[in-house]
């Protein structure tokens, strides 16, 4: 698999009795009744998002459309604006050794 990395800006907002994670870009939204599970929703919506998008070849497309780019880095980079890059393949472990049924 590919190693994607993406940086990408959060909106978490709390409204009637849920709160709610936006990926702005790609207005990838998840739900939760506290902000982590709102956070690990829109993170496994962010995943299926971006395997369909690899699947049907897709993706650089749909990043282009979203205002972002693909680039390639080196390994070991530091993050200078507060935002940290998280390798693709963890954010599918991080959802499966945490999601809630």
């Amino acid at each position: 698999m590919d190693h994607i990395q993406l940086k990408l800006p959060v909106e978490i907002t709390f409204e009637g009795d849920h709160w709610y994670c936006v990926f702005r870009g790609f207005e990838v939204i998840g739900a939760g009744h506290n902000p982590n599970e709102a956070v690990a929703n829109a993170i496994e919506a962010m995943v299926a998002f971006i395997e369909v998008c690899k699947a049907q070849g897709t993706l650089e497309k749909s990043v282009k459309e979203a205002g972002f780019r693909l680039e390639k880095k080196e390994s070991g980079d530091v993050a200078t604006d507060g935002k940290y890059e998280v390798p693709f393949e963890l954010l599918k472990k991080y959802m499966h050794d945490h999601h809630t049924h």
